[in-house]
């Protein structure tokens, strides 16, 4: 079962982007995974065996919190099958390394 990522943060936008920024470096380093920030918006493309994007919205609400929300997904056939067990890996990367919540 998917869901839509909708979390927030007890930290500013910048102060949690550049501990993203850390947590993919060394964690989600693959050759097949691109990931780019394009203003607040994270794009996350997966090329292997197909091509999946996921773009995820990041707003400060003021200078202590942040919110991030799902802004699109395009999942190909193939990965469809993995869809919950990434669903998993970005939940645990923003509520058990970053201190996000869910809402």
């Amino acid at each position: 079962m998917t869901f839509k990522l909708n979390f927030e943060m007890n930290k500013s936008l910048s102060t949690f982007k550049d501990q993203l920024n850390h947590i993919i470096k060394s964690e989600i380093d693959k050759p097949y995974i691109k990931t780019e920030w394009k203003n607040n918006v994270l794009q996350i493309v997966v090329d292997k065996m197909g091509k999946s994007e996921i773009r995820i919205k990041f707003t400060d609400i003021n200078e202590d919190i942040c919110r991030i929300e799902e802004e699109s997904r395009n999942i190909s056939m193939m990965h469809k099958p993995f869809v919950g067990e990434v669903e998993k890996i970005v939940s645990n990367i923003f509520v058990n390394k970053l201190g996000a919540k869910n809402v």
